[in-house]
């Protein structure tokens, strides 16, 4: 997803000793579970796992459904999961009271916490979406990433990478609320210290057309 030159300017400033540290890149690195290891499986078949035959499949695959995103780029996702870990565990400064990846570009909006495994993670980890100036999904889209965040989905598509000889993510990820949205709409993060806070606001119109915000969904992080 970035060059090396790219990378090392991340990890230099990707540290500990701040209150806080916020990832910010155009593409969620943690979608819904099951398109998460969907793309896994795609990149490995697309790269051969399932023999020469398959790569042409894999490749409409991809095309059709976008799959170009954190997950299909499997060693980009571990060295950033790998950061994370770092920071979070303390080896690089004392850990934040949170981490946060601030993303859009999906045309829908979510906010999913992330567990790391193992004992040593002690900051809040967050993927927060917002795509306020969005497109709307055709049908079949949206409903595949509504039905991304379902155990059973995750489960088969999980399953389904593993046999492709993909690596399982390392942490686990979940909706912080019901499902996501797909109403136009923005995001406010607040930082008091070592407190964080955000809120999802949906743009409305009231009876005389004058446009504004409802607020969608609001939690406290730290």
């Amino acid at each position: 997803m970035v060059d090396a030159s790219e990378w090392a300017w991340i990890e230099d400033r990707a540290n500990g000793s701040f209150d806080h540290l916020l990832l910010a890149t155009s593409l969620p690195v943690l979608l819904g579970p099951g398109m998460h290891y969907l793309q896994a499986w795609n990149e490995a078949v697309c790269a051969g796992a399932w023999g020469e035959q398959t790569k042409a499949l894999g490749e409409r695959i991809r095309r059709s459904q976008d799959l170009d995103h954190w997950a299909s780029f499997q060693d980009s996702f571990a060295a950033l999961m790998g950061l994370i870990q770092r920071v979070a565990s303390g080896e690089k400064g004392e850990p934040p009271s949170s981490i946060t990846i601030l993303s859009g570009d999906v045309h829908h909006g979510y906010l999913a916490e992330a567990s790391l495994e193992g004992p040593d993670a002690r900051s809040r980890i967050y993927q927060a979406v917002c795509s306020p100036l969005r497109n709307a999904l055709p049908g079949k889209k949206s409903s595949l990433q509504h039905v991304a965040w379902t155990k059973p989905f995750a489960l088969a598509t999980y399953l389904l990478s593993r046999l492709a000889g993909a690596k399982p993510a390392g942490l686990n990820w979940r909706l912080t609320h019901e499902s996501p949205w797909y109403e136009n709409h923005v995001a406010t993060l607040q930082l008091d210290g070592r407190s964080a806070h955000i809120t999802f606001e949906e743009a409305v119109t009231d009876d005389s057309r004058d446009p504004g915000l409802r607020k969608l969904f609001a939690r406290r992080l730290t």
